[in-house]
């Protein structure tokens, strides 16, 4: 929601780059262009797909949150089905990449969650796991939005099965 400012905080904001305290009444340009970004946000950010990482692993969501980040998604982390459940409500990602086994509440109970909630839902699920049964392949195969996939898994695959999954 952008605010109206009044013409006289545009022309302070503009007229000088000297520090504020140099002058009475002047703000610095660093300070306008914050305003503004904020007021303003980028194009580029608008259109940037959400991804929700869900892992108990810290190394593995920070460098797939960077990597994924180069790659031009907007990514937020959780460490356990509870918290991912609690970002995915908040969040409306647009995918979701999930481990299976974590505390508190395992990647399947996540998506069950997820499925329960709305059986339909707008976002992709992809299922990372290095405990490839059977049983949870054949679960995954039930659901048309649970995409598996077994580590390891290089990021240059993560990268083009989401933009593949997302229309990218």
């Amino acid at each position: 929601m952008a605010r109206n400012l009044p013409l006289s905080f545009i022309k302070r904001a503009t007229s000088s780059g000297k520090p504020a305290n140099a002058q009475p009444g002047k703000v610095r340009i660093s300070a306008a262009r914050k305003l503004a970004g904020s007021l303003f946000p980028d194009k580029h950010e608008l259109t940037m797909k959400k991804i929700l990482l869900v892992d108990d692993e810290h190394y593995i969501l920070r460098v797939m949150q960077l990597a994924l980040s180069r790659h031009g998604y907007a990514v937020s982390t959780a460490v356990n089905g509870v918290e991912g459940l609690q970002k995915y409500n908040d969040e409306n990602p647009d995918a979701i990449i999930v481990d299976i086994d974590m505390p508190r509440m395992d990647g399947r109970e996540l998506c069950s969650a997820i499925l329960a909630e709305n059986p339909h839902p707008a976002c992709k699920i992809f299922i990372s796991t290095g405990s490839a049964l059977h049983g949870l392949r054949a679960w995954a195969a039930q659901f048309e939005q649970i995409m598996f996939m077994e580590k390891p898994i290089s990021i240059r695959t993560v990268a083009d099965r989401l933009a593949r999954h997302l229309g990218d």
